[in-house]
């Protein structure tokens, strides 16, 4: 006890009397955030210059350049190739990973069907299809320095999860074989407390989705904090997911709903329109009469990302995000997020 004892008094002296010494306090570790962003065929000059501009701010780049056609097979615009072969090509970005991103939208002519959940069951049922799309996938990596791939498959079925987890670590064992890594995006709407999600697989949950399309007479952000903290509960303890955010946001007209970039929303308000910031969600929203008819815009700028990214990694200590997507924002915005 005396061992307990004496530092006691020593220290209650020097309560006393009073030391010039600071106290010591334990370094925080610091935990780097890992960032990444998608770039997109559609918008590629943009991409590219938005991904040149805060390039020493990302860990990452992932390519949204990979279909699929009506037979099930690969599918690549010529949009798709040349922003392949752009980013490739600028020594002022490539020289960090770069993933190829696949994506289950399916081009039939002029038609395209977005999120088609019959590619991957198509691929469940019938192992040579997807034999076949894997021997196309690798044809394309062949041709570039690739870190991995992206499996953004979204809208499947819940009684085929099951089989896809296994088509999942099919896909992993495929690309590992060549010295590869795997990232799965999942829906927020996934019951992530059900399922078994195969390990050595990085997994991305999309943080949005809470008002677009689907909500055409209700309008409002694509996420709240409300809605991130719903979200947490549902990804459970594992705190080593990629979370997902994403800037621009939509008009909702009379029942309409058109997505917009954040360039769009500025350029479409008019002058004098007041802006306001929703303390809910940190998004930007306005609402002015167009052709008559009330409209009303909601976006998420480079602020309302900082917001988030703080938000995550001050509540619950996550640090992995990706951004949806790179293209149209504002200089404020990518100064904002710079680090």
């Amino acid at each position: 006890m005396k061992r307990v004892i004496y530092p006691l008094v020593f220290m209650t002296l020097l309560g006393l009397y009073g030391c010039d010494e600071p106290e010591f306090t334990e370094p925080t570790k610091e935990v780097s955030t890992d960032l990444s962003w998608w770039l997109v065929d559609w918008a590629s000059e943009a991409s590219v210059a938005d991904t040149i501009a805060i390039d020493a701010e990302l860990n990452r780049l992932f390519l949204f350049t990979s279909y699929v056609d009506e037979e099930g097979h690969l599918y690549q615009t010529e949009q798709s190739k040349e922003l392949i072969d752009t980013v490739f090509s600028s020594k002022s970005i490539n020289d960090k990973p770069i993933y190829l991103t696949l994506v289950n939208d399916r081009f039939v002519g002029d038609t395209v069907t977005q999120k088609d959940p019959n590619v991957i069951t198509s691929m469940l049922q019938n192992p040579n299809l997807e034999e076949v799309y894997w021997d196309q996938v690798f044809d394309v990596l062949d041709q570039h320095p690739f870190a991995g791939v992206e499996l953004d498959f979204e809208k499947i079925p819940v009684t085929s999860f099951n089989e896809y987890t296994a088509f999942l670590e099919r896909a992993r064992e495929r690309l590992k074989e060549n010295e590869m890594a795997l990232r799965v995006v999942l829906e927020p709407s996934v019951s992530f407390q059900d399922i078994h999600l195969p390990s050595g697989i990085e997994y991305v949950v999309m943080a949005y989705n809470v008002h677009g399309f689907h909500t055409p007479d209700e309008p409002g952000p694509k996420a709240t904090y409300a809605f991130f903290d719903q979200l947490h509960e549902q990804l459970g303890q594992r705190h080593d997911w990629t979370i997902a955010l994403a800037t621009g946001g939509f008009r909702f007209k009379e029942g309409t709903v058109t997505s917009l970039t954040e360039m769009d929303a500025q350029s479409m308000i008019p002058k004098g329109t007041t802006v306001v910031r929703d303390p809910n969600s940190s998004v930007l929203h306005a609402t002015f009469i167009e052709d008559g008819v009330s409209t009303s815009i909601w976006w998420a700028d480079g602020q309302t990302i900082k917001d988030w990214m703080d938000y995550w990694e001050q509540t619950y200590d996550y640090h992995k995000f990706s951004l949806w997507r790179a293209g149209e924002w504002s200089d404020d915005s990518l100064k904002a997020i710079s680090r």
